[in-house]
């Protein structure tokens, strides 16, 4: 398995490499990889992060054959790159993706398709076929790419290495995001290649391992609202949460409140006044 170098460009299979951002934290692992598809016409997935040396790389290496920037959604650590890219790059690149209207300091505000993707719009050339599948949840305007040629999805946030991903309503969505997983059934998936960690063979599999992970943390939410009716999150986090550090209790509360939103979607919680109960 290829190693995760910062600044180096590597080669993960014939038509894909690999090109990983200076951005590692809390959110995004060992940082954004952004995926370079294509021989002699290439495609960007992901540029990553308003970080000049990281689109230095990419233009040092590829300058010339860049014809697509694709994002699979626009927070802040996928996107920006794609506005540095096209300015140095000029108008025989396209940017490519979903906008969003949504604001705060997560978002990347200034993103601008030149031309929008929605589900199953692709890009066909001599070599690859790129097709987007659109995978609402962690983002409503998130979309993966699905590589034909080498049965290979690049998912963005929506499936990570060795994490699961956070969902952060209002525009994360677990109802959303539980349907969006169960879509990918319906592709020839072989190999998942993340916004975030390395490479996942036995792509179904862990398509699965995560619908049944998120299911299973569904069960202790419910297992909680039995064992004490009209808690707050604050109050549920810790016991739905117990195999997770306390210093990370603060994100998994986003998550924890998608999963309450999504058992009100199904009827069966509700909210009162930050109190939260089951309904039946």
């Amino acid at each position: 398995m290829a190693a995760l170098v910062s600044g180096k460009i590597t080669q993960l299979s014939p038509l894909v490499r690999r090109l990983l951002a200076p951005n590692a934290g809390p959110f995004t692992g060992p940082g954004t990889n952004t995926y370079i598809v294509g021989k002699s016409e290439l495609a960007v997935i992901d540029p990553g992060p308003e970080i000049a040396a990281h689109v230095d790389t990419l233009l040092d290496e590829l300058t010339g054959r860049i014809r697509w920037i694709l994002v699979t959604h626009t927070h802040r650590d996928h996107s920006p790159a794609a506005t540095l890219l096209k300015e140095r790059l000029g108008s025989d690149v396209e940017v490519i993706g979903m906008p969003c209207d949504i604001e705060g300091a997560s978002f990347d505000q200034g993103f601008s398709p030149d031309r929008l993707f929605e589900h199953h719009h692709s890009i066909k050339t001599n070599e690859f076929t790129l097709t987007a599948i659109h995978t609402p949840g962690h983002a409503s305007n998130h979309l993966c790419y699905f590589l034909e040629e080498e049965a290979l999805l690049f998912s963005g946030d929506h499936l990570m290495d060795g994490t699961t991903v956070v969902i952060a309503p209002p525009d994360g969505d677990m109802s959303h995001y539980m349907q969006s997983l169960s879509l990918l059934f319906d592709y020839p998936i072989a190999t998942i290649a993340p916004a975030h960690g390395n490479l996942i063979t036995d792509a179904h599999e862990e398509v699965e391992k995560t619908i049944k992970h998120r299911l299973n943390r569904e069960s202790k939410v419910v297992a909680a609202l039995l064992s004490c009716p009209g808690q707050s999150i604050a109050d549920l986090t810790p016991l739905v949460y117990d195999d997770v550090p306390p210093f990370m209790h603060p994100i998994a509360q986003q998550s924890l409140r998608a999963h309450l939103l999504k058992l009100v979607d199904d009827g069966q919680a509700s909210d009162e006044q930050g109190q939260w109960m089951l309904t039946k």
